[in-house]
């Protein structure tokens, strides 16, 4: 039997739309890399916050990803508690609540906060962007959804940076509206994606090939990842000062 373009996909016996699926994990891609959207607001944010360095107001689009990175790094345990969907919901309500607010609030402090609290969200969920592709795709299709997922990020921070820009126009505390776009984004995921299955190895011959098949990184990969910090390094400074 040929099946066309409604092809579905089964987990835990509920019938999932293929193409809702996809669109449900591609959607949690566009707010991984927004942190420095808000960048445009450096600049009349020191006007109003005359009080505070310079440097301390420019730290507000570099503290999501020091809070980021402590999260990604603690997501394993959070989705070994709640599992992989739920992880991501909470961590796209942590976002939203994160990013909306300083539209909100005019307390400094309280900004900063929320600066943390988009980053500990983004990086809650932030490996299974990915992670869930694997879990329901493989092949060729898998590999391309790798590709949409890049695009997507690409997008999602492309769009969120002229919404800010135009926002800003009004008022900068307008510009952190952007980060409303997780709640259709929760929405999208949360009605087509399920919670997917474990996979268990459960025999000594499939354990034994998973720690042969253990990569260890090597000089050209540590040298790569010390590369990428000292390029983000500089992109970061440069968004933080093009306003």
């Amino acid at each position: 039997m040929i099946e066309n373009c409604s092809l579905e996909v089964y987990n835990h016996g509920q019938k999932t739309n293929n193409l809702g699926l996809k669109l449900g994990i591609l959607a949690t891609s566009l707010l991984i890399s927004d942190a420095t959207a808000i960048s445009v607001t450096v600049a009349p944010m020191e006007a109003t916050f005359s009080n505070i360095s310079a440097t301390t107001v420019e730290s507000l689009v570099t503290i999501p990803s020091f809070s980021m990175l402590l999260f990604i790094l603690l997501s394993n345990f959070v989705i070994r508690l709640i599992g992989k969907k739920k992880t991501v919901l909470l961590g796209l309500s942590m976002a939203f609540i994160g990013g909306v607010l300083p539209a909100f609030v005019t307390s400094f402090p309280a900004i900063i906060f929320c600066r943390f609290l988009l980053g500990a969200g983004v990086g809650t969920y932030n490996t299974l962007a990915v992670g869930l592709i694997s879990d329901f795709f493989t092949g060729v299709e898998q590999k391309k959804l790798l590709g949409f997922q890049t695009a997507t990020s690409a997008i999602g921070s492309a769009l969120t940076t002229f919404l800010a820009g135009i926002l800003v126009s009004y008022d900068w505390h307008y510009a952190y509206l952007v980060y409303a776009l997780s709640i259709p984004i929760l929405l999208v995921f949360y009605l087509n994606v399920p919670e997917p299955s474990k996979k268990i190895a459960n025999d000594s011959s499939a354990l034994n090939a998973q720690k042969k098949n253990k990569i260890k990184l090597n000089s050209t990969v540590i040298l790569s990842v010390v590369s990428m910090f000292f390029m983000f390094v500089f992109l970061m400074n440069i968004a933080t000062k093009t306003s």
